[in-house]
């Protein structure tokens, strides 16, 4: 915008020195005609020179009009240009920032998992296993309960064995097929839930009793076998990166077809 103002300037000026010009060319060339023209020819020239003079001006002034406008226009544009470029700029930044952002979540998310797994191969039986994911799980995800159910094949229901913020004391077995972990059990299919019952339970925190907004379940097959399900709840909706490293994890344990699985 400045380089346009600049160029609109230069050009009035040039414009003023052209009428200022003219005007004294026209004093210059009348004086000198009328000592070497006679009467009648000094007026027809005069007539002339006046005509010069005041098409000029006109032009000049017609000139500067059309510039002033367009250079306006120019400046209009300019300023939406720059606006344009400015609000990309903005854009990009906050796609590059949300890209680190996601980057450093993926990184920290298969950090924990390495960890996970490592401290696998010191678990003797699923209750072990159970202890580790919650207690790796909630230094990297907002989870804010969670309950680690086993199958037992003397009942055949899964029991709670380990229990992220909540009392295991509360927490009820099931049989397959009943309620939503039963379908879980049945179906071997996760279950996601971001509009959850007020009935179904409660989350009791330094702040009180809260109500989660976010359910997952997931099965754990062992050896093609349902072992076990795992809930958990939290405040937050998971992101996608979190649920595809829930997948990752509970796929994971398969690996471990020879671990002991006792309630």
């Amino acid at each position: 915008m400045q380089n346009i103002n600049k160029i609109r300037n230069i050009i009035t000026i040039v414009l003023l020195l052209n009428i200022i010009f003219s005007i004294c060319t026209f004093i210059y060339l009348y004086n000198k005609t009328l000592n070497i023209i006679s009467e009648n020819s000094h007026i027809n020239i005069i007539n002339i020179y006046f005509v010069f003079f005041l098409t000029n001006i006109i032009l000049s002034g017609f000139v500067m009009i059309y510039l002033y406008n367009n250079t306006t226009k120019w400046s209009l544009e300019e300023k939406l240009l720059q606006k344009s470029i400015a609000d990309s700029k903005n854009l990009f930044e906050k796609l590059e920032n949300n890209k680190k952002e996601n980057r450093n979540i993926e990184n920290s998310i298969k950090i924990s998992h390495e960890e996970i797994m490592k401290q696998f191969s010191n678990c003797n039986n699923l209750n072990d296993i159970a202890k580790v994911i919650f207690r790796e799980i909630s230094k990297n995800i907002q989870i804010t309960s969670a309950v680690f159910f086993i199958h037992d094949k003397k009942s055949d229901s899964f029991i709670p064995v380990s229990t992220f913020a909540l009392l295991i004391e509360e927490i009820s077995s099931f049989k397959i097929g009943v309620g939503l972990n039963g379908q879980v059990a049945k179906n071997r299919n996760d279950i996601i839930l971001t509009s959850i019952d007020e009935k179904y339970f409660n989350i009791v925190s330094g702040l009180g009793i809260s109500q989660p907004s976010c359910l997952a379940i997931f099965p754990v097959i062992i050896d093609n076998n349902v072992e076990a399900v795992v809930e958990m709840s939290s405040f937050i909706k998971f992101s996608d990166e979190e649920m595809h490293f829930f997948h990752e994890l509970f796929k994971g344990l398969n690996k471990f077809k020879n671990i002991e699985v006792t309630p």
